[in-house]
């Protein structure tokens, strides 16, 4: 009898508490997880792809975050605890936590397969231009003043120090904005995703008429096929940034299929239409043409003037 019942009572726990038990566990992480703790992928696999893009959105939605996509917006606006807050973005005071799970969430509904939310009705935030190649379906919900700050905070994220009043006043109030008086055009340390949609950006720019970016007095730095023609003068490169140079000649062996080995190269060039590396011709060199190899030459040399970093 006394058999018989320890069976029971464990056949009880099995059935009620052990489930109890595993739900906890695989719980789908809430905003209070995610503004009070680092997530990580494996607090993410119980979620489903609705639930990650809610949590995903609700971290800027606590924030005051405006969304241009009518369902994000009905949804966010019968919450109790939500105040619009036209004027900010929604980013303007996010916590070490909330950053990092955001960045974290994108990335996992990206790598889960979950359809982003994209347009018709939402411009692309942080981190999406760090994260992977724009595409101009991506920038057809940004106005003109998106794009300028999308295209800005590129930089930004890198430190650039502003004398624009407007954007030295939007990127002071950012929590995240930390200027780098050793880095203040923001140019180091761009990855090759950025890089590449930074042109995609003032591309869309140019092309709606929105107002054109300062551009400093001189020539616009070269771009191909002028490497290939021609040799350049020193007064092209005037308006040529140290990335500007490095791609640039970077750019002579990348069109003979160089491979390359490093990261930000191989992935600037692999996000290029043309590019097709070649194993037979690794370096590129082979069929390079009298100009291309005396621009390589000249382009370095400018590098080495103004004391540029190889690679940046």
């Amino acid at each position: 009898m006394k058999r018989n019942w320890l069976f029971s009572m464990l056949l009880l726990l099995t059935v009620v508490v052990l489930p109890r038990a595993s739900h906890a566990q695989s719980r789908c992480p809430v905003w209070a997880d995610a503004s009070s703790r680092f997530l990580d992928e494996v607090t993410l696999v119980s979620c489903s792809c609705p639930e990650l893009e809610l949590l995903y959105h609700e971290i800027y939605a606590r924030h005051g975050r405006v969304f241009e996509q009518p369902e994000l917006q009905r949804h966010f606006a019968a919450q109790p605890w939500y105040k619009p807050d036209p004027g900010q973005r929604g980013n303007a005071d996010l916590n070490q936590f909330e950053v990092w799970n955001a960045d974290l969430l994108l990335r996992y509904r990206r790598n889960s397969g979950c359809v982003l939310v994209g347009p018709p009705g939402v411009c692309p935030i942080w981190p999406a231009p760090r994260l992977g190649p724009l595409e101009d379906r991506d920038l057809a919900a940004c106005s003109c003043r998106q794009l300028e700050l999308l295209r800005h905070e590129i930089y930004a994220r890198h430190g650039k120090v502003f004398t624009e009043p407007e954007l030295k006043d939007y990127f002071g109030r950012q929590f995240w904005y930390v200027p780098d008086g050793s880095n203040p055009k923001g140019e180091r340390g761009q990855n090759g995703f950025e890089q590449r949609n930074l042109g995609l950006i003032a591309a869309h720019e140019q092309g709606r008429g929105c107002k054109p970016p300062v551009v400093p007095a001189g020539p616009p730095c070269p771009t191909w096929p002028t490497q290939q023609m021609r040799a350049l003068a020193p007064e092209e490169l005037v308006n040529c940034s140290c990335r500007d140079l490095e791609y640039l000649r970077q750019e002579i062996p990348a069109r003979h299929g160089k491979v390359f080995s490093e990261p930000l190269h191989r992935a600037w060039f692999k996000a290029q239409p043309w590019y097709v590396p070649d194993p037979n011709n690794p370096t590129g060199d082979r069929g390079q043409n009298i100009f291309e190899r005396e621009n390589a030459i000249i382009l370095q040399n400018e590098a080495k003037k103004r004391n540029c970093q190889p690679g940046k």
